[in-house]
């Protein structure tokens, strides 16, 4: 019977949880200390630019199984001096769109918490610019599966995207595909992996295994000074399903880890 009583004060515990939730849908802070009270949870913080492009990535998320959570930025971005340590334990994937919202300064914390958040078991999803943004912060670059070169990127052009020879890559695509975007001139960092590539060996989707955690990105935004491009999740169905099947791994992979994590003496599994 306290089995019973116990079931029955942790169903109130959350429903509660998720009143609270559902109140201050808009509010991420409230929502990250709401779901610490739901552990069995698999959820996505979403940094979002505020571009389709962000929105997107976080729907994919959310098909996947991840309950999103977004925390939009300004040019400013401000917000970021909000994120704390203890708020990011709520989530096991944090992605981070940073097409329209970027600078070389400024950020310093906010990518010493997500190096720690990878380096403790997190997953972290980044897209251009983030490279860009961070080449000068030495230890966090190392988290990243690509390095920055010629402090340079390519906006508004067509891209042929291609699968590599890993048998997951062939998963994502089984041909070629090409789709409008902008991009950062990416080189592979020895012990990472490239998805998918542009001609002269341009990494555009690769993952690295740091720490505890990884880190995959995605090099490409829609992101144009001088004009709009439309987001190419939306005018490309073929790049949409082959981030659909990513964030479907990755959703698999988060909880199976976490599920060892329940079991005495479990395995601790590397995402």
């Amino acid at each position: 019977m306290e089995s019973e009583g116990f079931e029955e004060k942790h169903r109130a515990v959350i429903e509660g949880v998720t009143l609270l939730m559902n109140r201050s849908a808009n509010d991420w802070v409230v929502q990250s200390y709401a779901l610490r009270g739901i552990p069995d949870k698999h959820c996505c913080l979403l940094v979002s630019d505020g571009t389709e492009f962000a929105t997107g990535i976080g729907s994919i998320a959310e098909d996947a199984g991840f309950y999103v959570v977004s925390l939009p930025s300004s040019v400013a971005s401000f917000e970021l001096d909000n994120l704390q340590r203890h708020l990011l334990q709520s989530y096991s994937l944090l992605v981070l769109v940073r097409g329209e919202h970027f600078t070389q300064y400024g950020n310093e914390s906010f990518y010493e918490l997500l190096r720690e958040f990878v380096l403790t078991g997190g997953v972290l999803f980044a897209t251009s610019w983030v490279s860009w943004e961070t080449k000068y912060l030495y230890e966090f670059k190392e988290v990243l599966p690509f390095r920055h070169i010629r402090d340079t990127y390519n906006e508004g052009v067509r891209l042929t995207c291609a699968p590599t020879k890993e048998r997951f890559a062939q998963e994502l695509l089984s041909k070629p595909i090409s789709y409008y975007a902008s991009f950062e001139l990416l080189e592979k960092r020895d012990g990472s992996s490239v998805l998918l590539e542009a001609p002269g060996l341009v990494p555009l989707l690769g993952y690295r295994h740091f720490g505890l955690g990884s880190c995959y990105y995605f090099n490409t935004c829609q992101h144009m000074c001088l004009g709009h491009i439309a987001s190419p999740l939306g005018t490309t169905p073929e790049l949409r399903s082959a981030l659909s099947k990513l964030l479907a791994k990755i959703h698999g992979d988060v909880a199976k880890r976490q599920s060892s994590r329940t079991m005495p003496n479990g395995p601790s599994e590397q995402v």
